[in-house]
């Protein structure tokens, strides 16, 4: 069979036991926000110092809103399509994230194909 068989149930990638104690969880998930956010908001500042001086905060209220741009959608068809896509996505992310970066994917993806290598 060359096919890749999951073997894990829907529930076993929903309630997964935790490997690590919840507040290293939590450190690294603030590492990250910190090493990846931090550096975003920095050149996004230095972007728009460079562009309007000490008037910058003043900027921002144009450089990102233009308000002659009319809206995409009524209000509530927003409101409702915000709605549709916060709901279904926290419950479907991290099962078919566990699918894609799971142990089973990698050790079909990382095996040697070809028979007889060590």
């Amino acid at each position: 069979m060359n096919g890749f068989v999951a073997t894990q149930s829907l529930k076993d990638l929903i309630f997964q036991q935790a490997t690590k104690p919840l507040y290293k969880e939590f450190l690294y998930g603030l590492l990250c926000l910190l090493v990846l956010y931090l550096p975003f908001v920095l050149a996004i500042m230095a972007a728009m110092w460079l562009l309007h001086g000490v008037d910058m905060f003043i900027a921002f209220e144009t450089d990102f809103y233009n308000p002659n741009d009319g809206l995409l959608f009524e209000p509530i068809l927003s409101l409702i399509l915000g709605f549709i896509v916060n709901v279904s996505f926290a419950p479907l992310n991290a099962p078919i994230e566990n699918l894609f970066t799971g142990d089973q994917c990698k050790d079909y993806l990382f095996k040697p194909k070809v028979s007889g290598l060590p």
